[in-house]
């Protein structure tokens, strides 16, 4: 019988695919690229997950870094755990990047992240905001330390809620 199989992620968590059979090459473009539900390709795992998944209200699944491309955010949670965000998110006048952890940033606090103090919970509704948030993340960095931004509340869009910066030093070689 001809066709194709895709596999397919529905979470960047997912371990095992879902093997989807398709009729056509036709088919499978019409199926993974049907508007909300569209399954992207994450340039760090290179495997086919779902863009945003009403599974978990919706949350967009992939980040773009400057560095790794269009990213899953498991592949993005591994590199900014790593080695913090990239300078230019915390260039201008918007919270850019970032990630939801687990209550209390467990997974941050296990690779050796602080809470910034000042910037803990930190509300965030206007240009002002942003920019000495990112003046701050931007000092950090300049003083060679690691930076994040760990979303705790937002609102829908992202136009304002609570983010806490964390910093870590780097590793010594």
């Amino acid at each position: 019988m001809p066709g194709i199989f895709a596999e397919l992620y529905d979470t960047p968590w997912q371990e095992q695919p879902r093997t989807a059979w398709f009729c056509s090459d036709a088919c499978e473009e019409a199926y993974t690229s049907s508007g909300s539900f569209d399954y992207d390709w994450c340039d760090g795992c290179n495997r086919q997950i779902c863009g945003q998944n009403p599974g978990n209200g919706w949350h967009v699944q992939f980040r773009e870094h400057e560095e790794l491309g269009y990213v899953c955010l498991r592949c993005y949670e591994t590199e900014i755990l790593e080695n913090g965000q990239p300078r230019s998110d915390f260039e201008g006048s918007r919270i850019k990047g970032g990630m939801f952890f687990s209550h209390g940033n467990e997974e941050p606090k296990r690779t050796g992240f602080e809470e910034v103090s000042g910037f803990d919970d930190y509300f965030v509704a206007t240009t002002q905001e942003a920019k000495k948030y990112n003046s701050h993340a931007l000092s950090l960095i300049d003083h060679g330390r690691k930076v994040l931004t760990a979303y705790e509340r937002m609102a829908i869009g992202g136009l304002e809620g609570y983010v806490t910066m964390m910093a870590k030093a780097p590793e010594q070689k």
